[in-house]
C-alpha cells in the first residue's frame, strides 16, 4: 500500500512505503528525570522561547510508524535537523523560514547535501513569532499558507485552556497518487496542556506543552456541518472525537489521557510511558496519545456506538509539542488516523542543537 506524504504542524515528512525502506533501531532510551524549574509562561522572555536567527538548527531522532487495518506495520528511524535558512523581523513579529535536512540527505564526508538532495527542494516550513505566541504561517516544499496562521504556543492560555477556529491550508495526510499536498479548510483545536520536563540528550529540559488537533472531512469541504456533528460527539459526552474517523464513534477506557500528561494532571514526559511502552510498539489501544480506543472490546462498545451521534467519515491530526524556553523545541508527537484505519505515528525526539550567538 502507498502512503501520502505528510504535513505535518511543524513540517513536511515524506511518509514511508512499507517495503524497502532503510531503517535503524531507535537509540532513544528513557533517562531518570532531574528537578528543573518549572516553566512559567507568564515570566519567559516570549521572544525567545522559539530562538529564531538565521542558521540556528536542530537535530532530533525521528520515527515514523505506519499501521494498516491488517495490522502491517512498519517503523522507520533517522535523524532530522531543522534549520533556519532565512529570517525578517518587522513590527516586533520575527518570520522564518526552517527547512528540514535529512540524515540521507547529507554527505558524511563533507557534511554537506549530497547532489541528488541539494537539486530538490527542501521540505520547508514558515513560522513566526509575536508577544502573542509561536505560530506555523506555511508548510509543505512550496511554503502553501495557513490562513489564519496554526497556533502551536499561545502564551495567554493556561493549563487546560482551548481555542478552536477554522484555517485553510496544507492537509496533515496529502494525495497518495501524485504525491502532493492540497490545501483546504480544516477545524484547529489548540490546547495548552501545561508545563513538562522532557529528557533529551542534552540532558532534562523545562518545556510547556501544547497540543494541536486537526480535523477535515475525508471527502468534501463541508468542515460546519463535520463540526456540527463533533459537537453533538462532545455533548453526548465524547471527550475524544478522534475516534469517530470512520463515522462510528467509542468512548477511551477510563483513566486514559492525553498524551504527556497524566489522568491527575502531572507530567509523565521522558519518565514514563512516553517513548517505552505506548508509541506504536505493541500496546495499541492504551496509548496515552488521546486518539486510540481499540483496547475497548465487547458488547458494551457495540452498546456505546450504536447510541451516539454518528458524523461523516473524516481525517483526524493529533500534534503534541513541548517547548523549552531559550532552545526551542525539544519533542514533537503527531498521530494520524485515516478513515480506512491506517494510524501513522512520528515521534521527534531532541538529540542536539546549535544556536548561533
Amino acid at each position: 500500500m502507498k502512503i501520502a506524504r505528510l504535513a505535518s504542524p511543524l513540517f513536511v515528512v515524506v511518509a514511508l512505503g512499507l517495503v524497502g525502506c532503510g531503517n535503524r533501531s531507535s537509540g532513544y532510551s528513557p533517562k531518570p528525570a532531574e528537578e528543573v524549574k518549572p516553566v512559567d509562561l507568564a515570566t519567559v522572555d516570549k521572544a525567545n522561547v522559539f530562538p529564531l536567527k538565521e542558521g540556528n538548527s536542530w537535530t532530533f531522532e525521528s520515527q515514523v510508524a505506519i499501521t494498516l487495518p491488517n495490522g502491517q506495520s512498519q517503523t522507520n528511524t533517522e535523524d532530522i535537523t531543522l534549520r533556519v535558512e532565512r529570517i525578517a523581523t518587522e513590527g516586533g513579529e520575527t518570520r522564518a523560514e526552517i527547512h528540514v535536512i535529512r540524515e540521507a540527505d547529507v554527505d558524511p564526508e563533507t557534511g554537506q547535501l549530497t547532489e541528488d538532495a541539494a537539486q530538490q527542494k527542501a521540505d520547508r516550513s514558515g513560522w513566526m513569532v509575536n508577544s502573542e505566541g509561536i505560530y506555523q504561517t506555511a508548510g509543505s516544499r512550496d511554503l502553501l499558507n495557513y490562513s489564519p496562521a496554526l497556533p502551536s504556543l499561545l502564551f495567554a492560555l493556561k493549563q487546560g485552556d482551548e481555542q478552536e477556529f477554522i484555517t485553510t491550508g496544507p492537509l496533515p495526510a496529502g494525495n497518495a497518487e501524485n504525491n502532493t499536498i492540497p490545501v483546504r479548510r480544516m477545524i484547529v483545536r489548540h490546547t495548552a496542556l501545561g508545563p513538562q520536563q522532557v529528557d533529551t540528550e542534552r540532558g532534562t529540559m523545562p518545556a510547556f506543552s501544547t497540543q494541536t488537533v486537526l480535523l477535515y472531512p475525508a471527502s468534501g469541504d463541508d468542515v460546519e456541518g463535520l463540526s456540527a456533528a463533533l459537537s453533538k460527539l462532545r455533548e453526548a459526552g465524547v471527550t475524544d472525537v478522534t475516534t469517530a474517523t470512520s463515522g462510528t464513534p467509542s468512548e477511551p477506557a477510563e483513566g486514559t489521557s492525553e498524551e504527556g500528561t497524566s489522568t491527575d494532571g502531572t507530567s509523565t514526559e521522558g519518565t514514563s510511558t512516553e517513548g517505552t511502552s505506548t508509541e506504536g510498539t505493541g500496546t495499541e489501544g492504551t496509548s496515552t496519545d488521546g486518539a486510540t480506543t481499540d483496547g475497548s472490546t465487547g458488547d458494551s462498545t457495540t452498546a456505546l456506538s450504536s447510541s451516539l451521534p454518528t458524523v461523516p467519515p473524516f481525517v483526524a491530526s493529533t500534534s503534541t509539542v513541548f517547548w523549552s524556553p531559550g532552545v526551542g523545541m525539544v519533542r514533537f508527537r503527531q498521530v494520524v488516523i485515516q478513515p480506512s484505519g491506517v494510524r501513522i505515528v512520528q515521534t521527534l525526539r531532541l538529540k542536539d542543537y546549535d544556536l548561533k550567538s
